[in-house]
């Protein structure tokens, strides 16, 4: 009896039954759909991140192709490769060169790259001296002699550790792997400072004027000691001459009040060198003197001359004879054979 109410009920209900059960998969569907979208979503977000992540690494220095190059290049990809005394074609990679520029895979006998349109080297044409293939500054040649890698970029080593370095040794024209040749050291001299020599006197504007109307000017040094020098005359042992002196009214301060005065200036000088004494002021000299150091000392000693006068180094002697205080260079010459060497700044 009761399986017959039950079929009864199913027959009577059963496309409210199957309605349901529809209903039930489709709700279960599309949660597991919505579910599945959000993890999608999830997925594509970090898939974005590391896109860009590449973009700013991998990429950083890949440059697009222009879409003739790409075009070239796939047109190039379609062709196969025929072998010589056949017509069959065969997959088989011909044989390539780098471009001497862009480094891309080029057929050996192309004459231009194709990527970059540069003008490839005659394989038969004379060896040139002068190419570089590491861009370090040495000719591959000259790395070869000196049994070098003319590949990668040396110029900053020291194999036979005599502290100059290929590259040095390459413009100086020695040996880089024989500690006994090297450039020289003088060439490493490096100005350190220019700095103005203080004149040891001083002019109050004392004088006394001759029977002849000449003048006799007191001069101190730092001892307080008056030198008296008349025009054309060596001041002491400084081998500084009074040149000339001039003189003009100003305003001075005085103990009575301000008045005007004679003051006097003297011009003193020795070689290419002056000093400007004017009365109650500092001396305006143009004496200098300049330090230099090498570059290739481990512990630099510092060498001082002012000008004309010489110091030694390296087993030679330099004369400084000039100064450039604004570029902070200076001009010697070397006894040895009387060449003039310009020095630039530390």
């Amino acid at each position: 009896m009761a399986n017959q109410k039950k079929s009864a009920f199913l027959s009577e209900h059963y496309d409210k039954i199957v309605l349901g059960a529809m209903l039930v998969v489709l709700v279960a569907s599309l949660a597991v759909l919505l579910v599945s979208a959000a993890s999608n979503r999830t997925e594509s977000a970090k898939f974005r991140q590391r896109i860009k992540a590449l973009e700013k690494t991998e990429r950083r220095n890949v440059e697009r192709l222009s879409g003739f190059l790409f075009a070239a290049a796939r047109e190039s990809a379609r062709t196969s490769y025929a072998m010589s005394g056949t017509n069959v074609a065969f997959l088989v990679a011909p044989e390539r060169v780098a471009c001497v520029k862009c480094a891309q895979p080029i057929a050996m006998d192309a004459d231009v790259c194709p990527w970059c349109s540069e003008t490839q080297p005659d394989e038969n044409a004379a060896v040139d001296e002068t190419w570089d293939s590491d861009n370090d500054g040495m000719p591959d040649e000259w790395e070869k002699k000196f049994a070098l890698d003319p590949f990668s970029d040396d110029s900053g080593l020291d194999p036979d550790t005599d502290g100059f370095t290929n590259l040095e040794e390459f413009q100086g024209g020695t040996d880089p792997k024989d500690a006994k040749s090297h450039p020289p050291r003088f060439a490493f001299l490096r100005v350190r400072s220019i700095d103005v020599e203080p004149f040891p006197f001083s002019f109050n504007g004392s004088k006394m004027k001759g029977a002849d109307g000449s003048y006799k000017f007191a001069v101190k040094d730092t001892t307080g000691r008056d030198w008296y020098v008349k025009q054309g005359q060596t001041l002491a042992k400084t081998g500084f001459v009074l040149k000339e002196f001039s003189s003009a009214m100003e305003e001075r301060k005085t103990s009575t009040g301000v008045r005007k005065m004679e003051i006097f200036s003297l011009v003193f000088t020795k070689d290419d060198d002056q000093v400007v004494m004017k009365a109650g002021s500092k001396p305006e000299s143009s004496i200098y003197k300049a330090s230099f150091v090498c570059a290739k000392d481990a512990e630099p000693k510092v060498y001082e001359a002012k000008r004309n006068e010489t110091f030694d180094f390296d087993g030679d002697t330099f004369k400084l004879l000039s100064v450039d205080r604004k570029a902070g260079t200076a001009k010697l010459e070397r006894a040895s054979n009387k060449e003039k060497v310009d020095i630039s700044a530390e």
